[in-house]
Order: C-alpha cells, then sequence, then structure tokens
C-alpha cells in the first residue's frame, strides 16, 4: 500500500503522472507482488494478478502448476536488478 499512496500524493499534490505510465513503474509494482509472495504465502503464486511477476529479471519459475499457480526462487542477479529498476525510475521522477 505504501507505494501506491506515494504514486497517489505525486500524481494528485505535484501533478507528477508520466512516470506512473512506464514499464518501469510496472515492474515495481511486480516487485511488490514478489515481496508478498515471500513473506505471506513462501514464494508460492496462486493468484492470476500476480502472474506478471514471472518476467523480471532475476526471478525463476521453480516449479509450475498452471498459468497462475506457481513457485519461484530469486536468481544471485535479482536484487541487483531490483536497485537498477529503481533507480531509473526516480531519474524519471527528476
Amino acid at each position: 500500500q505504501g507505494i501506491n499512496r506515494a504514486k497517489t500524493f505525486l500524481t494528485k499534490a505535484c501533478l507528477i503522472t508520466e512516470p506512473f505510465n512506464t514499464g518501469l513503474w510496472r515492474d515495481i509494482v511486480d516487485y511488490g507482488k514478489v515481496r508478498n509472495a515471500i513473506a505471506h504465502n513462501q514464494s508460492i503464486v496462486k493468484k492470476k494478478k500476480y502472474s506478471s511477476i514471472k518476467q523480471l529479471p532475476g526471478l525463476s519459475v521453480e516449479h509450475e502448476i498452471d498459468e497462475y499457480t506457481f513457485s519461484f526462487i530469486l536468481e544471485e542477479n535479482f536484487v541487483r536488478k531490483c536497485i537498477d529498476t529503481i533507480t531509473e525510475f526516480v531519474k524519471t521522477l527528476r
């Protein structure tokens, strides 16, 4: 919810909208989904709305039951890719 509150503030109070229409923002939202799956469901995805995380660099599907139900692991470069994405997004805010 924190990133959505930040988006709401930036779009309504600061009138910054364009960065939120990019692939960088969609990836950041997906990183939040990865965090939630790890923290709350032992890295198992069972929701259709979470299936987009499959495309994130450094994330590997470990066991796939169907299109929307799978477990995943994070590869060594996952954190670096996440940080790079966030850094590039912050640059677009300037």
